[in-house]
């Protein structure tokens, strides 16, 4: 969802309409998952997608129908050609879909958008709450979507009213939550995953081109400059030079959303950043090397108090076993892991 709030918001500045089509439950084997989403305009604009085909075709037909009534409608698709009433399509699932109203010219929408980009420009994480309006329940209460923060980053107290706060407690990345007499999408919007990279080596630069690729934030650290290069690396989030390890780990923001990958050029360096990086609530870390490295770098820290829980969470040897051999096959098996370990966290 979070890459969806630039296109509504440009929908909204241009006083454009637009629906947001929110896959809120589905069954069998369906094209996407729960939380899935896109933006639909008049004409059939669109950013994002529900995984395409038939179903896609149909939410887009349907959303032009929310926009001509301007209210919002909860669709169900059968994704099975034997079904009398399905899309013709083999999947063999059934999905449910809400398509919400957006409506350009209310104050509300305005004033909810620009929170959302503002809590996104200061790295602070939020929850997008729904309300499901259902036509076949009648004792729906609230239409208008709203936020588990307040511009100011107060909590809002309509979280409490409706009776969310034990559910936004789990962090899950998305939720469908029956509260009281009223259901519920639930979407946790973070800044991003962000990779922070040590060592701007050629294994680095792979690591930071594929993640860039993938639509990950990446930063670049070096204690070196001809390796912490930005124009070696253009379109990085940032490019530090930096060796005083103490004080740098006091400065970057890690969090869940911390994807922490070592390789830097040395050993010494290596046991130093992982040192730090076991004192963070990083998401992933993984760090390369050799087996018999690994286990040496492991003996050195336990001297200084960590103990093999700790270790559990490293990936080390950094990356999928895939039997990777240059710098580019590297990077991949790195960052395959770090799409498994990122899902994980979603799901957790």
């Amino acid at each position: 969802m979070k890459e969806l709030i630039s296109p509504i918001a440009d929908h909204i500045a241009a006083k454009e309409d637009v629906c947001v089509a929110t896959i809120m439950v589905c069954g069998g084997s369906t094209p996407r998952g729960p939380g899935t989403a896109m933006v639909i305009g008049r004409n059939a604009c669109i950013a994002g997608t529900i995984g395409g085909g038939i179903l896609e075709a149909e939410t887009i037909r349907a959303a032009q129908a929310v926009l001509a009534q301007k209210k919002s409608t909860l669709k169900h698709f059968t994704l099975n050609k034997n079904d009398f009433n399905s899309l013709d399509m083999i999947c063999g699932g059934w999905v449910e879909i809400f398509i919400q109203f957006v409506d350009a010219t209310s104050p509300e929408n305005i004033r909810l958008i620009a929170e959302m980009k503002q809590h996104l420009e200061k790295n602070r994480p939020f929850h997008l709450i729904t309300p499901i309006q259902d036509p076949m329940n009648g004792q729906q209460t609230r239409e208008k979507w709203f936020l588990s923060v307040t511009g100011n980053g107060e909590k809002n107290p309509l979280t409490a009213e409706y009776g969310l706060d034990p559910y936004l407690a789990n962090h899950r990345s998305y939720q469908v939550i029956e509260s009281k007499t009223q259901r519920f999408i639930v979407q946790m919007i973070t800044p991003g995953y962000c990779v922070y990279v040590f060592g701007g080596g050629h294994v680095g630069l792979k690591v930071y081109e594929l993640a860039k690729f993938i639509g990950l934030r990446v930063v670049v650290i070096d204690d070196r400059p001809e390796f912490a290069d930005p124009d070696r690396f253009p379109r990085a989030d940032g490019v530090m030079v930096h060796s005083d390890y103490d004080r740098l780990f006091k400065e970057l923001p890690l969090d869940r959303g911390s994807m922490i990958v070592i390789v830097t050029r040395g050993h010494r360096h290596d046991a130093e950043v992982l040192e730090h990086s076991l004192q963070t609530d990083a998401g992933y870390i993984g760090m390369i090397g050799s087996r018999k490295k690994i286990p040496a770098i492991y003996e050195g820290l336990k001297k200084q108090g960590f103990a093999d829980k700790d270790f559990m969470r490293v990936k080390a040897p950094i990356g999928l076993p895939i039997r990777a051999e240059t710098p580019e096959e590297i990077a991949v098996s790195i960052i395959a892991e770090i799409i498994r370990e990122k899902a994980a966290l979603q799901n957790a």
